[in-house]
C-alpha cells in the first residue's frame, strides 16, 4: 500500500489509495491524516479508517460505519445523505473529527495515488 502525506490549511482528508483509482474517486481508500484548523494535523494509525466510493455513493469506517450520496463536477465534490452509527467508540473525538470534517469536504484532489478532500476554505486542489 502506498503512503504518501500532503498537509495543507483548513479542513483537509489524506488518504491513501487501497486500491487502483487513478482516474476517479471509486475505490478503496485508507484514511492516513485529518488537518483541521482546530485540532492542527491527526494522524490516524488504524487500518479501520477506511473511505469507499462507488457510483454515487460512499461508506466508510472509523469506530462507526457511515454512508451517503455524493456528485462531483469537475473537482467539486457534494456529499448527502450522509447517516451514521451509533455505537460508543474508545476514540470519540476521533470518530466526530472524521465525519465532521467529511460532511464540510467540497473539493478533491487525486495525485499519484493520494487522494486530498478540502473544505471551500482552504480549496486544495
Amino acid at each position: 500500500m502506498k503512503i504518501k502525506l500532503i498537509l495543507l490549511t483548513a479542513i483537509i482528508f489524506i488518504f491513501t489509495a487501497l486500491a487502483n483509482a487513478q482516474s476517479s474517486l471509486v475505490g478503496g481508500w485508507k484514511i492516513v491524516s485529518i488537518t483541521d484548523a482546530k485540532t492542527g494535523n491527526v494522524p490516524l494509525d488504524k487500518a479501520a479508517n477506511t473511505i469507499t466510493f462507488e457510483k454515487n455513493r460512499f461508506r466508510g469506517t472509523v469506530c462507526n460505519h457511515f454512508s451517503g450520496n455524493y456528485s462531483i463536477a469537475g473537482n467539486k465534490l457534494k456529499n448527502s445523505r450522509m447517516l451514521s452509527t451509533m455505537m460508543a467508540c474508545q476514540n470519540i473525538k476521533t470518530e466526530m473529527l472524521v465525519t465532521s470534517v467529511f460532511h464540510k469536504t467540497t473539493y478533491f484532489s487525486l495525485k499519484n495515488n493520494v487522494l486530498m478532500l478540502s473544505d471551500s476554505k482552504s480549496k486544495s486542489p
